[in-house]
Formats: C-alpha cells, structure tokens, sequence
C-alpha cells in the first residue's frame, strides 16, 4: 500500500501508554499532554517509561498492546477511543 493510499483513510490519534491513560488525560488538550498527573501516570513518569506519540491510524486498526488512543476533537480536547491494555503482570 503507497502512503497516498494509507493516508486516504487517516484518523489523528494521540497514542499513549496504559499507564498515562490511568491519569487525568481526558478532556485535556493536546496542549497540555505535559501535565497528566493521577493514577499510575505519574509512577509512568517517574520511571521512565511514559510514551505519547501522534500518529495516524485507519478505523479498522487497533492499538498495540499496552496502549491507549485518544481522538482529538475540533477543540484539541482528547477522548479515549480505543485501547488494547496488558494484563499480563
């Protein structure tokens, strides 16, 4: 697939970890990412492994695992949208 083609179907998410999706991320803008705090996010933080990213996904996709997507409204609020979270510990 040319990334024309993988670009036409194109939804903006904002991808974090399971661990920052725990915090107070909801309802933020994407201006304000820096500032999760609450739930293990800031354990995440602290320990070095909190991960946002924008990226571009089709509708179909799903996330990887132990991560969470946020959709982006016209305002740059977030709202969560779909998440694929490990259980395995």
């Amino acid at each position: 697939m040319s990334p024309a083609e993988r670009t036409k179907g194109c939804m903006t998410v904002v991808e974090v970890d399971q661990w920052t999706a725990t915090g107070d991320i909801e309802g933020k803008t994407i201006f304000d990412l820096s500032s999760v705090r609450g739930g293990d996010s800031t354990a995440a933080k602290k320990l070095g492994i909190a991960f946002m990213q924008i990226k571009c996904v089709a509708p179909e996709d799903i996330p990887d695992r132990g991560r969470v997507w946020f959709l982006v409204d016209n305002e740059f609020r977030l709202s969560r949208w779909k998440s694929n979270c490990d259980s395995s510990d």
